[in-house]
């Protein structure tokens, strides 16, 4: 794999996450309860791996933050965010339909503009 190739991917695989969460932000805007009750049980979960301490120490602060700011941080594409998205806790907050959905929606996006 060339280093063009790689960047690609790994460019592909960041947008996706951030559909996934921008998906995950529209429920907690709806219904944050059980979103958040579910992170912060993901967050508890996660502890137990010191190589992503860093990261659930962050979550754990936005989670316990405004929801503005969470939101925000969530959809967002700078560094930071997408930093933070590589050790999400919202696993399990869309059902299997929405994440697929989510998926299908942007492959179609993403081979469109490729081409």
């Amino acid at each position: 794999m060339d280093m063009e190739s790689f960047v690609s991917d790994h460019r592909r695989v960041e947008e996706r996450s951030l559909r996934l969460h921008e998906a995950i932000a529209e429920k907690l805007r709806i219904n944050p309860e059980p979103v958040l009750r579910r992170a912060r049980d993901n967050i508890k979960r996660a502890r137990s791996h010191p190589h992503s301490a860093s990261y659930t120490k962050e979550w754990d602060r936005l989670l316990r933050g405004s929801l503005d700011e969470l939101i925000a941080v969530m959809v967002d594409d700078g560094e930071y965010a997408r930093s933070l998205r590589q050790a999400s806790p919202f696993a399990g907050t869309l059902s299997p339909q929405e994440r697929w959905a989510v998926y299908r929606a942007f492959e179609e996006e993403w081979t469109h503009a490729t081409r």
